[in-house]
């Protein structure tokens, strides 16, 4: 073998080392700028999800408002409580999805970010679980009141129940579609970061 051939053979594999570098550099930039992408989304997500009960609140407290007594204000103060756990939660998971740290190495913050993602997830589904059960039960003492013991307050708790079980399921489908393409896109994230 003559010394120009191992020449070109030595600067061929220099050049490719060179191309596999950038090519994987390029990568990580693209998987980091989605990884960004998804956080900015999940943050105005749940900024849009927070508007809606804001508007509920102020909804319910305008109806408590038209002819102001005692009764009004203690269930003014309960409704209070009640959207203020669930904009709390969102304000919470939002503040947690933004301070995700990124000091570490793209994987370690896209399984992080991804974590975060999850319990927003649960966190937000049990906020919302807190506020139907709390609904039903004052719906439920408030039948209570009105028609005492008897078959009616036994439809009630079993409405109740029902409505439940329904809010159950059907909250963990709408978390489930609002934040399942996000750990879908977190999911790719890796799985591209595996092969490079």
């Amino acid at each position: 073998m003559d010394l120009e051939a191992l020449k070109r053979g030595w600067r061929q594999e220099t050049l490719d080392r060179e191309c596999a570098d950038v090519r994987e550099e390029e990568i990580m930039q693209v998987i980091d700028s989605r990884a960004k992408e998804v956080r900015r989304r999940v943050r105005r997500r749940l900024r849009r999800e927070t508007r809606y009960y804001l508007g509920g609140l102020f909804i319910a407290l305008a109806s408590f408002a038209v002819e102001p007594s005692l009764v009004k204000a203690l269930y003014a103060f309960g409704v209070i409580l009640l959207f203020g756990v669930l904009i709390g939660t969102l304000r919470y998971a939002e503040a947690r999805v933004v301070d995700a740290p990124v000091d570490g190495s793209l994987r370690v913050t896209l399984l992080g970010l991804s974590a975060r993602v999850e319990w927003t997830r649960r966190a937000y589904l049990a906020a919302y679980m807190v506020f139907v059960a709390s609904a039903v039960a004052v719906l439920v003492v408030l039948a209570y009141g009105q028609w005492g013991e008897g078959w009616l307050l036994a439809a009630g708790l079993a409405l109740g129940a029902g409505a439940l079980a329904w809010s159950y399921s059907s909250g963990r489908r709408y978390v489930g579609r609002i934040f399942g393409r996000y750990d879908a896109e977190l999911a790719s994230c890796l799985e591209e970061l595996d092969r490079a």
